[in-house]
């Protein structure tokens, strides 16, 4: 009688590495390390971010690369509302009790009655 070994088969072994390496190679996709799906310029407005040539507010705004946003111009996308004096487009962007006026976040104005 002949005994038979209880190792892995080699084919998989193979599956498997195979498997891993796909793994690898989706994870650098998503995770922004290989660009397979860029490469054309992308709107800012409709990542919901706006232009402007001030840097984006640390921890309140992060800077979205690759956009249609004029030569020396960043495009931010708000994440919470920015701090008075900050860049902005709309009053979304600001703060509680702050308001965009001229692209910059300033306190708000009493209502005239």
């Amino acid at each position: 009688m002949k005994k038979r070994g209880q190792g892995l088969p080699i084919t998989t072994i193979i599956i498997a590495a195979l498997a891993l390496i796909v793994l690898v190679v989706l994870i650098f996709i998503f995770s922004g390390k290989i660009r397979v799906f860029s490469g054309e310029m992308v709107s800012c407005t409709s990542k919901g971010g706006f232009c402007t040539s001030k840097a984006c507010v640390f921890g309140y705004q992060s800077e979205i690369k690759n956009t249609d946003c004029p030569s020396g111009q960043k495009c931010c996308l708000t994440i919470l509302g920015a701090p008075a004096d900050s860049p902005c487009a709309n009053d979304d962007d600001c703060a509680k009790g702050l308001e965009c006026k001229n692209n910059k976040c300033t306190a708000k104005t009493a209502a005239k009655k």
